[in-house]
């Protein structure tokens, strides 16, 4: 926000570039901080801190020169063509590595949401993609191209009411489920500050276990240029109007993702959640994903995208009573379940689901917001209902699986 002074958003980013590089270079030991990582991290872990703050302070010049690479992606857009840009960026992402690695199906094989303003909606596409034939209707998003359809996805329903801007009481919700043998061979790229992502989430329970990593210096100086991408990718916004300055970056981006065969884009929220406290690191509340459709002449929607989902929506029986604890034992019979016959039911989509429901649960049972436990909250209890309706239908469907494998009803 300290850039903001600035009304043209190539002189914010030039002086987000000195407040961040200035920031860089102040960094000192974690040996020498009062954090929890210096009290309860390994030496192992503290030296091999120092070695990348080594790495950093030794190498300013290379990061100072990723962000201006990537300003002169947006000024080559203001001053020429979107097609000069999109060259110079896809150049610009090749040769210094940035595209980070494809999200694996495994991690976003869960609930993921979507939601309208409140309103009566009778079937399933009134909750996916614009129509094709309302492209009228497609806003100007940071990861979207115009007048093209996308779906858009939160992992919390908490993120979909930051990202519309509504309370949930104000909001149709449904709930849908990626087969995950559908998803297994399709590109997802992830837009993550990769930095963060293996210093603070990763590697203090690497060392703590005692494994031995060695430093590799070539590995994090692209790590670093990535986590700089990904703070230009998601930089925030001043001033929304027709055109948005911030969303130039990302929407090339996405156009370029397209046209490289990949089916969409897992991206932080950029959204304000403050209010939450005590969330576990591993937790990804706050991501989204937004996966790219395909045309159809004949229909209005991306059937075939529609049908590599199982899909969820509030019926007007829910008590929303359900604690979780209760999911949690809900869960443990479908697991077992699935366990009992494992040699007649050896299926991906229907126990990833269920163990990554209960790691999402497990990660977000301790915080609070505006000092309400997550899962006591409007937005919890919903996504509770939700967490049932998905344990009946897998387990549904293993019992079906298991009738046809074996003859047995289980």
């Amino acid at each position: 926000m300290s850039s903001f002074g600035y009304d043209r958003f190539e002189n914010r980013l030039k002086e987000y570039k000195k407040i961040y590089l200035n920031k860089l270079i102040k960094l000192v030991s974690v040996n020498k901080c009062s954090c929890n990582y210096h009290f309860n991290s390994s030496d192992e872990y503290i030296n091999f801190t120092d070695k990348f703050l080594y790495l950093l302070k030794n190498n300013m010049l290379i990061f100072d020169e990723i962000f201006d690479i990537l300003i002169n992606v947006y000024d080559i857009f203001i001053t020429k063509s979107y097609k000069h840009a999109a060259d110079y960026f896809w150049n610009t992402i090749s040769i210094f590595n940035l595209m980070g690695r494809s999200e694996i199906p495994m991690s976003y094989s869960h609930l993921l949401y979507r939601a309208r303003k409140i309103g009566d909606y009778s079937k399933i596409t009134d909750f996916f993609h614009i129509p094709f034939d309302r492209r009228e209707l497609v806003v100007n998003n940071r990861f979207s191209i115009s007048g093209q359809p996308m779906i858009y996805f939160g992992n919390s329903i908490m993120t979909l009411t930051k990202e519309l801007d509504l309370d949930v009481d104000n909001l149709s919700i449904a709930a849908f489920l990626p087969k995950y043998s559908i998803y297994y061979p399709l590109n997802i790229n992830e837009v993550e500050n990769s930095i963060f992502s293996i210093f603070v989430n990763s590697l203090p329970a690497l060392f703590n276990a005692g494994s031995n990593i060695k430093f590799n210096e070539k590995l994090y100086i692209i790590e670093m240029r990535r986590t700089i991408f990904c703070e230009l990718l998601t930089f925030p916004c001043k001033i929304k109007g027709t055109f948005v300055e911030e969303y130039v970056l990302p929407q090339l981006f996405t156009s370029l993702l397209i046209d490289n065969n990949y089916k969409g884009v897992i991206f932080p929220s950029t959204k304000n959640f403050s209010e939450i406290t005590n969330y576990h690191r591993f937790s990804k509340y706050n991501k989204n994903l937004a996966l790219f459709v395909d045309y159809n002449e004949n229909d209005n929607y991306d059937l075939k995208l529609l049908n590599t989902f199982y899909y969820f929506v509030l019926d007007g029986s829910e008590k929303f009573e359900y604690t979780t604890n209760d999911i949690i034992q809900i869960f443990e019979k479908v697991i077992n379940l699935h366990k009992k016959f494992s040699e007649s039911v050896n299926n991906n989509d229907y126990i990833l689901p269920i163990v990554n429901s209960k790691l999402y649960i497990e990660y977000l049972e301790e915080p609070k917001i505006n000092g309400i436990n997550y899962f006591k909250t409007k937005e919890g209890r919903i996504e509770l209902e939700f967490f049932y309706k998905l344990a009946d239908k897998l387990f549904i469907l293993i019992a079906e699986n298991i009738k046809r494998a074996t003859g047995i009803d289980p």
